[in-house]
């Protein structure tokens, strides 16, 4: 690829944004949402905000195999559209969403019926009221699980294919649910955590109607999509060379972060209120760079499927840059408002301390290690690197995250900052190596 110029840029750029902005919108509705719901269940007490952070993990984790999938068919749908084959497209978008549906049946059953098991394997140490809190939640997202799994397969499929503002819509709907029904159930009716479990099965339903009435009305690229109770590994061996790395991937590197949670359970239940707040307030600030590392999928595939490689890589460098670039400016407006917004989960001057400071070294280094560590991954899976992106996330996350969160914050006691610390370790040794990768793609 040689040198980088910013010659050319400009007009990128305007090619970019009007893909960018409802995908952006998109990232700032989910963002939403979850420090909505967060502030909502504060009013039911810490044990319940650290519930519902504990399952949060739990749900991260699992719902990877559905955004594997999801990733999978997005690259392969990108494909089929940047050399015109659209039947293709629809076949595979139809197959991955069989394959969804029987995953996450499957996986929210387990969860519902070994519900304390899971629990009290993970999260032991935590107190009996987070537990309590953590299992009703637990409960309602895992009946939601096959509706989300029917959402992010079509939503990729859907900015695979280019369509960016229907997903949009979709989010839409689903805030706009999720807060009525979830307000209506925790402060009319009193269900504290319960009432948040509800707002999630709302939160998920909605834009399952959004989207079937969109596909339905025969505009859409996926008119026509049939679903079959079958799977056919004709279309779903595509999909599931990307699906297979992409969700060992993300399966390791949640689960890595989830045993990461696990040290923090003997620390108290005020650093495990932090860091639940912690993980919506920093997503605030990488909306922007998510947004650029979700459309990545379609620019970088829909470029590559074409055969323009060179051009493919400089594409993902340009939106890595504009990625950086929107993370200093969100940082900034965060920093302004800090304040207020902790002042929103009325949490004790402890957790308040621990929240500002960490938020305050994360806005810091977002713009300089985010993007590389987590944007240009998703453009190389985009180029048919998915097994290097996966060894590289792999070992960065056990050496890097794991290991240093135990070494920095339990072993020589640094607590939340020590973990904290591990992350950006963690993003730096996973970043140089994608940035070599992307380097030696272009030039190849």
């Amino acid at each position: 690829m040689g040198r980088f110029s910013l010659s050319g840029f400009g007009s990128q750029y305007k090619v970019f944004m009007p893909l960018f902005w409802p995908v952006f919108a998109e990232q700032v509705l989910s963002v939403a949402i979850g420090l909505i719901s967060t502030a909502m269940v504060a009013g039911a007490g810490g044990s319940a905000v650290a519930g519902v952070g504990l399952v949060g993990s739990v749900n991260f984790l699992v719902v990877q195999a559905f955004m594997a999938v999801s990733a999978g068919a997005a690259v392969v749908v990108s494909h089929c559209i940047g050399r015109g084959d659209r039947e293709s497209a629809r076949k595979t978008a139809g197959q991955s969403l069989a394959l969804v549906f029987y995953i996450s049946v499957i996986v929210g059953a387990v969860m519902i019926i070994f519900d304390r098991s899971i629990l009290n394997a993970l999260f032991g140490d935590a107190e009996p009221e987070v537990l309590e809190s953590a299992r009703i939640y637990l409960l309602y997202s895992s009946l939601s699980l096959p509706l989300f799994g029917f959402y992010s397969t079509i939503n990729g499929a859907l900015r695979a294919a280019g369509d960016v503002k229907t997903p949009m819509r979709a989010s839409l709907a689903a805030i706009i649910t999720n807060v009525t029904v979830a307000a209506a159930a925790i402060f009319v009716f009193d269900m504290g955590v319960a009432g948040a479990g509800l707002g999630v099965l709302a939160y998920r339903l909605a834009p399952i109607v959004v989207l079937t009435l969109h596909i339905r009305g025969g505009n859409s690229i996926l008119s026509g999509i049939r679903l079959s109770p079958m799977v056919s590994l004709k279309f779903l061996r595509p999909v599931l060379s990307v699906a297979a790395p992409a969700g060992v991937d993300s399966v390791i590197f949640n689960g890595c972060k989830l045993l990461v949670q696990t040290f923090m359970a003997g620390m108290g239940t005020d650093v495990l209120t932090a860091y639940a707040i912690l993980l919506n307030l920093t997503s605030l600030v990488n909306m922007p760079a998510g947004a650029l590392s979700v459309l990545a999928v379609s620019v970088v595939g829909q470029t590559f499927g074409a055969g323009d490689v060179r051009r493919a890589c400089r594409e993902a460098r340009q939106l890595q840059i504009m990625g950086s670039v929107f993370t200093v400016f969100i940082g900034i407006a965060m920093l302004i408002f800090l304040n207020p917004i902790i002042g929103i989960f009325k949490v004790n001057e402890t957790v308040r301390g621990l929240i500002y400071i960490c938020t305050v070294i994360f806005i810091i280094l977002a713009p300089l290690f985010w993007p590389p560590s987590f944007l240009t991954p998703n453009a190389l899976r985009s180029m048919g690197m998915a097994r290097y992106t996966m060894y590289v996330s792999v070992g960065s996350m056990i050496l890097l995250r794991v290991f240093g969160a135990w070494f920095l914050g339990v072993f020589w006691g640094f607590g939340l900052y020590g973990i904290w610390t591990s992350m950006f370790l963690d993003w730096f040794g996973r970043g140089a190596f994608f940035m070599g990768a992307l380097v030696k793609k272009g030039r190849g």
